[in-house]
């Protein structure tokens, strides 16, 4: 009896995709990354796709198979689906929330009423429609609303300061928008000013989670001030962060992994403005690196790989060392990269183990109809 097969819809195939490459944390992109999913998937659960499967699948340029059922099965279960259909459902209800948001494509011809909106600085039902959505809404509708705020405000002609003023303390806002969707590189116009609207109503002593926000925007103000080399925000910040001490481990235990490794790796930056860098704090976040990676996800290790492969920039010779090192103790996060990073500029490796959402998707999450 011949094995049922599934006509796959083309938005089905976009988010099937991107959740996966979400969750292996590097593209699909030609046959190699698509090897390297098979081989994943076979040291998941013992159970794999072809390569040839997945290529056609995902980046076969006529894509109108139809795949087995329980090949789609295999796909679903590798991002923790029980099977195909669940998939189809939670996707279905994620591709409806896009539609009635109006969200479009950051390169789609049509833009969104939202952005005109914000554009002409409309804010009245603006306001209402992202106070609407509460701590409860899931984290991939977050993100598709942060994503199309992020890219409302990186293209706004007009000042993005109002917008901050009036928006920085609403839930979807700040979590969806700041948090999932932070851009490192200041890339938003007026970022600087936004992080500061964000970091307004914070108390750190008050409760675990406000301590967790304020390190992650206060993180992300240092390392732009470090990078821009105004020295004297670094030690004026800094001296405020870290209030003349570390908070210990124990102390951070609550806090999510991403702020926490900027936090201990930043003090480096910090003590390089002050006083050079600090080979002695570098031997005890070092010892604490491995001891986060041990525990993390694939994900999280790229973070944390990348937070500190990037900070060593301040002592090149010591980059090299650690990167070498690094690939030998996690080559698994290494193994989509051919022919490997060996030879490639510092530049060139922080992109490849970038993984911000603001670099890594660029509107990927987003579905837009080919035609």
């Amino acid at each position: 009896m011949p094995k049922p097969s599934y006509p796959l819809a083309e938005y089905l195939v976009h988010g099937l995709k991107w959740m996966i490459e979400a969750q292996i944390n590097f593209r699909l992109v030609n046959k190699n990354s698509c090897e390297q999913l098979r081989l994943l998937m076979l040291g998941k659960s013992q159970t794999t796709v072809s390569t040839h499967t997945l290529y056609r699948i995902f980046l076969h340029p006529q894509n109108e198979n139809k795949p087995y059922l329980h090949t789609l099965d295999l796909l679903a279960q590798f991002i923790d689906f029980s099977d195909w259909n669940q998939f189809c459902d939670f996707y279905q209800e994620l591709y409806s929330f896009q539609v009635l948001s109006g969200i479009t494509a950051p390169h789609h011809a049509h833009k969104s009423l939202l952005r005109f909106c914000i554009y002409n600085k409309d804010f009245k039902s603006v306001y209402p429609f992202l106070e609407q959505f509460s701590n409860d809404l899931s984290e991939h509708k977050k993100h598709l609303l942060g994503e199309e705020i992020y890219n409302i405000l990186k293209q706004n002609p007009n000042s993005n300061i109002a917008f901050f003023k009036k928006f920085s303390g609403l839930p979807v806002v700040r979590e969806g928008f700041f948090e999932l969707m932070a851009d490192p590189d200041f890339t938003i116009p007026q970022y600087e000013f936004g992080l500061h609207c964000y970091l307004n109503p914070l108390n750190p002593e008050r409760s675990h989670a406000e301590l967790q926000e304020y390190i992650f925007a206060s993180a992300l103000l240092l390392r732009h001030y470090f990078y821009q080399r105004n020295w004297k925000k670094v030690v004026e910040l800094g001296a405020i962060l870290y209030r003349n001490s570390l908070y210990d481990e124990q102390a951070l235990v609550p806090v999510h992994v991403f702020p926490k490794i900027r936090y201990y790796a930043y003090y480096l930056l910090y003590r390089f403005a002050e006083a050079g860098f600090d080979h002695a704090y570098w031997e005890r976040f070092y010892s604490l690196f491995h001891r986060m990676m041990q525990p993390a996800n694939l994900h999280e290790r790229r973070m944390m790989l990348h937070t500190c492969y990037e900070t060593l920039g301040i002592n090149p010779e010591l980059q090299a060392q650690v990167l070498v090192a690094c690939m030998q103790r996690y080559p698994e996060n290494f193994a989509h990269v051919n022919p490997g990073v060996e030879g490639l500029s510092p530049t060139k490796v922080i992109r490849l183990l970038d993984p911000n959402a603001a670099t890594y998707f660029q509107g990927q999450r987003v579905f837009q109809p080919k035609g």
